[in-house]
């Protein structure tokens, strides 16, 4: 499978994902805890399959609890990546359709000059 397909990756246990797996994972995630199946620091064994079920019959991608865990490790650090970048900033929104943060485009135009790190930002999902 391409690298630039969501899938695993030739060869290796890892699993490439697209914004729609980010969405259904996240999506399902909150579900699992909404209906109870997380505990105080971790979601249970019910939870797990459902996701990975799920995620199977939805994209036709096998995965394990490993690829959940570590794919939710990389959202978080993303988040935080993005949170210290825009810090307490009022000129942003957080886009729930989208899935994006929202600006004027002068603002991102003038965050970019200063940080080029910044355009990263602005594009992730």
């Amino acid at each position: 499978m391409s690298p630039n397909k969501p899938g695993h990756a030739s060869g290796r246990d890892a699993v490439f994902w697209s914004g729609e797996m980010n969405a259904y994972l996240i999506d399902s995630l909150l579900y699992q805890q909404d209906i109870g199946n997380r505990g105080e620091s971790k979601f249970s064994s019910v939870a797990y399959d459902s996701i990975i079920n799920g995620v199977g019959d939805k994209f036709g991608v096998a995965i394990d609890r490993s690829n959940i865990k570590n794919r939710l490790k990389y959202i978080k650090e993303s988040f935080h990546e993005c949170r210290n970048l825009l810090g307490e900033d009022t000129r942003f929104r957080w886009c729930s359709e989208t899935r994006k943060f929202n600006a004027d485009p002068n603002v991102w135009r003038e965050l970019i000059e200063v940080r080029v790190c910044y355009q990263s930002v602005k594009n992730r999902r």
